[in-house]
């Protein structure tokens, strides 16, 4: 009997050993459970996208692919702009289709901006800067749903303190010391449109093929930036002025002001630029080189935020660019490596291709938006114009509801 009582004894002590390590099984699977969990809760939102990003002298160009938002159910959706800008004298020595050609990419743009508005989480107005050469355009462009601003630039080329760049400025970049006239959206008393938070500058040769809310939003449109921008065509193009955004506030009209004052000093120097700094190249004795100088060593220094060129400025010049799918290209730039549709030219690489392709499809779309007869595409190897200033067409409200 005394050896039963010990081996009951005995196996009692080994059923509670086995309880007691069963227990701390158990403790520590419940342990590494809930670390597991915490650990896949803390990589899904560091990667959610909703990390603020701030701007120092220029933000350094992110790689991942840009995305869509999509629009909040029932709440009021916020107000950007899309600006552009006309000067006739331009034109004056250019063929006719290159006018005509140019007005109707302005038409695409206007169909595309309003295709896409109901996609984004911003409500669109269209801004169109006119000059005493250009302003017989603003019922055209009221038409189409454009707001016109006549503008006349705040100096002329002989208030410039060194003579030589007086003269030169005229001559400099697409149409000279016109080029300042985009320096008219730093001012919000000129868009004089209340809500309005940022601006999207555009020359007439860009091309929005998709919802483009990334534009305006971190990290490509820093919080803190008055300037969004992209490098341009080559090394020495730190801004490209064909694309920007800009945040039109109380520190940008001092900008504005600021930059003139660079400008009217004229300390323009060859082969380096302003104040032996930056700009030495085409266009870098108006926009091209005032703005990286204001934003890189100026007032501005802190407040340019680089955006992705490849996605949203797209020349096709470039190595880094050629290879990005045309899916993820917001907007694309009919220049440099990849010129105009309505030069009725070659495209030269599989990218510009693409574009050329999806400018001519969505010149579609706007001749429908439009109520316009659908054209031939270079009949003869000759532009064919849509006849916006003929004034033949009207907009089918309807059509993108």
């Amino acid at each position: 009997s005394t050896v039963s009582v010990l081996y009951c004894s005995a196996n009692m002590r080994s059923t509670q050993r086995r309880m007691t390590d069963n227990k701390w099984r158990l403790l520590v699977s419940v342990i590494i459970m809930v670390s597991l969990f915490s650990l896949n809760w803390a990589l899904n939102v560091g990667s959610s996208g909703d990390t603020k990003t701030t701007s120092q002298d220029i933000v350094v160009q992110p790689t991942k692919k840009p995305r869509t938002k999509t629009p909040p159910v029932g709440k009021p959706k916020r107000k950007v702009a899309v600006a552009t800008y006309v000067h006739k004298g331009k034109y004056d020595r250019a063929t006719t289709h290159t006018f005509e050609g140019m007005m109707d990419n302005i038409a695409v743009t206007t169909s595309q901006v309003r295709r896409f508005e109901k996609q984004m989480i911003f409500d669109i107005e269209l801004i169109v800067f006119l000059t005493n050469t250009s302003k017989g355009l603003a019922p055209t462009f009221e038409k189409l749903g454009w707001t016109p601003r006549i503008i006349e630039l705040p100096m002329e080329p002989h208030e410039i303190r060194n003579p030589q760049i007086a003269d030169e400025v005229t001559r400099d970049g697409a149409i000279g010391i016109w080029e300042m006239i985009k320096l008219e959206a730093w001012r919000p008393s000129v868009i004089n449109m209340p809500g309005v938070e940022m601006i999207l500058m555009i020359d007439t040769d860009i091309h929005i093929r998709k919802p483009f809310d990334a534009v305006f939003l971190p990290p490509m449109m820093a919080e803190n930036a008055t300037l969004g921008f992209t490098h341009g065509a080559w090394e020495i193009e730190k801004v490209n002025g064909g694309y920007l955004v800009i945040r039109p506030d109380e520190r940008s009209e001092k900008d504005y002001h600021g930059i003139y004052e660079i400008f009217r000093e004229g300390d323009f120097r060859s082969g380096t630029g302003w104040k032996g700094k930056v700009g030495w190249t085409y266009g870098g004795r108006t926009i091209q080189g005032l703005l990286p100088y204001w934003y890189l060593y100026g007032g501005g220094v802190g407040r340019g935020s680089q955006m992705w060129r490849c996605h949203v400025n797209n020349m096709v010049n470039s190595d880094e660019c050629r290879p990005t799918p045309p899916e993820d290209v917001i907007s694309n730039h009919f220049t440099g490596g990849c010129q105009k549709p309505w030069n009725c030219g070659h495209a030269p690489h599989p990218l510009c291709k693409n574009f050329t392709e999806t400018w001519w499809e969505d010149v579609k779309f706007a001749e429908q938006y439009l109520n316009l007869p659908h054209r031939r595409r270079c009949p003869g190897g000759s532009y064919e114009s849509m006849g916006i200033l003929e004034n033949k067409w009207s907009i089918n409200h309807d059509f993108y509801d």
